[in-house]
């Protein structure tokens, strides 16, 4: 026991014994006083180190840039070849300056008189950071007076960022037994010719393609295969509402095998509202279930299109950027691969990090002016192929 003391006693008077935290003597780690916008990408340890005559071992870590306010990362060094470890602690400050954004806010509304509206219910609005932004009007309205009032919507979010757009309220009196003609005439729609699609952008990089889901109704793969066509995506699964199932679309089983039957190289996709990471979950669940192991030619299609809904859902554009990336993480396990859809105007003003995953652009349009990365385009929602004899959206997929 004696022996054993000693051994101790020498072991504490040699200072085998150290404070990580404490920096050998002569050694010095200078740092700048660094602030960064919120969900920065890829900044580096070493970005916040100034001078340093020690050896840092974790400098090319990544700063976590999720949280706004101080935030406190640990340097792990040595000093003089030494291999025993030291730690430093520095913080560094993250920061809010983006606005809120308007995504679907008509310059123009109209009201009846005596009508109490509000404003901000008629509007869709998100923020980067906030999952709630503040909304509300400015200027001066008479719901009981007809007439023309010019107002404001203004959004604000907890770092103070303000955006606002002006609008025009117009108040008229209450037309009784108004009747509306709701009939739509699919005569008049200028179709888009498949064959002409395939003739201006069919190359060796390119395959050209459509989607469809039971709005097509029976489909003769056949023919469609014919017309030139080189695959097809198919809707799979479909929720309409947060407070709903996930649910299979009535034509996908029919779809997706006489598609394969006919030779077509076939995708899928899930319409869904999913807000919340545990509901993205489920819904990737379900769809390897539904799956079943079987092979496909396309990632698992992700398709979030609620957007007049957005700012009842309290998410923000990180919100809803990872509950995508969650679907993405959790197929991946399956062994999937996925990619998001969406238009042009949310690839630009909603969706984070797309240059990081797969994208399916939707722009109808003869050349899309997108500038981010995309491996489908979705240009056209008129189309027209021998085969199916509702309109169809046509695809252009990028082999590369």
């Amino acid at each position: 026991m004696k022996k054993i003391i000693s051994i101790l006693l020498i072991l504490f008077i040699c200072g085998c014994s150290y404070d990580p935290y404490k920096m050998p003597k002569d050694a010095y780690i200078k740092t700048n006083d660094k602030t960064y916008e919120i969900y920065s990408q890829n900044i580096q340890l070493k970005d916040l180190i100034e001078d340093t005559n020690t050896k840092i071992i974790n400098k090319k870590d990544i700063l976590k840039t999720t949280k706004i306010g101080k935030n406190k990362v640990t340097i792990i060094y040595t000093y003089k070849n030494k291999k025993r470890e030291y730690k430093y602690d520095v913080n560094y400050n993250v920061v809010d300056t983006t606005k809120p954004k308007f995504l679907n806010a008509s310059s123009t509304l109209t009201i009846y008189k005596d009508e109490d509206v509000d404003f901000c219910d008629k509007i869709s609005y998100i923020d980067n950071y906030d999952s709630k932004v503040k909304c509300y009007i400015e200027g001066d309205i008479n719901y009981n007076v007809v007439g023309t009032y010019n107002l404001k919507y203004v959004l604000e979010d907890s770092s103070n960022n303000v955006s606002d757009k002006d609008f025009t309220v117009n108040i008229i009196e209450k037309i009784e037994n108004n009747s509306s003609n709701e009939n739509i005439n699919n005569d008049n729609i200028e179709y888009l010719n498949f064959s002409d699609v395939v003739k201006n952008y069919k190359n060796k990089k390119t395959m050209i393609g459509i989607d469809v889901s039971k709005w097509q109704k029976d489909i003769d793969f056949k023919k469609v295969k014919d017309a030139g066509c080189e695959f097809v995506i198919i809707r799979m699964g479909v929720n309409t509402d947060i407070d709903k199932d996930i649910s299979e679309d009535t034509y996908y089983r029919n779809n997706i095998k006489n598609a394969k039957k006919a030779g077509l190289k076939v995708g899928v996709y899930i319409y869904t509202t999913a807000t919340t990471k545990e509901k993205a979950l489920e819904h990737a669940n379900w769809t390897n279930k539904i799956l079943n192991t079987k092979k496909l030619d396309f990632p698992v299609v992700f398709d979030w299109e609620n957007w007049d809904s957005i700012s009842k859902y309290n998410v923000s554009m990180y919100d809803i950027t990872n509950v995508y990336l969650t679907f993405d993480k959790q197929m991946k396990k399956y062994g999937y691969d996925t990619m998001l859809y969406s238009s042009m105007n949310y690839l630009n003003n909603v969706w984070m990090f797309n240059d990081t995953y797969n994208v399916w652009l939707a722009h109808y349009t003869d050349k899309t002016s997108y500038e981010g990365k995309y491996i489908m385009w979705q240009m056209a929602s008129n189309g027209k192929i021998d085969g199916i004899d509702t309109p169809v959206d046509i695809d252009i997929y990028y082999k590369e």
